[in-house]
């Protein structure tokens, strides 16, 4: 169901960011009560309220909205580690948790707990998006 999604996806801004309830609730204009049923999938905060969260964290709006599990969650840290990059931003598990909804665990996870893993996966990505490239280039 969209409301457990997107309350997942709250709760994961929320604490990627290090904020109670109440620190968040005053952050998005909205009590704690609601807050709380938010992330708990029985209420569904209204576009304001989503527009507020998307602009206050830098969060894409579809990032909120939708199960992280209908994005391809690689493909996701691949074009924020080279949006990261080319604003001169050297791209690391921290920092890349609190650009997406995919919660720290997971990624750690994925990298396992290492940055140069990370690293390592930006590389290798890279490579295969350059061969995609030449293949398509008729010699």
């Amino acid at each position: 169901m969209i409301y457990i999604s997107i309350g997942i996806n709250i709760k994961n801004i929320r604490k990627n960011n290090n904020l109670t309830q109440e620190e968040m609730s005053e952050e998005i204009y909205c009590s704690v009560q609601a807050l709380s049923k938010f992330e708990r999938g029985l209420s569904i905060p209204d576009v304001n309220i989503l527009k507020t969260i998307s602009e206050k964290f830098n969060v894409d709006l579809n990032k909120i909205i939708y199960d992280e599990n209908s994005f391809d969650i690689e493909e996701e840290i691949f074009n924020l580690c080279i949006k990261m990059l080319s604003n001169n931003e050297i791209p690391s598990i921290e920092k890349i948790s609190y650009k997406t909804t995919v919660s720290i665990k997971r990624i750690k996870r994925l990298f396992k707990n290492d940055n140069n893993n990370l690293i390592l996966f930006i590389i290798k990505s890279i490579d295969v998006s350059i061969k995609e490239e030449l293949s398509k280039i008729k010699l």
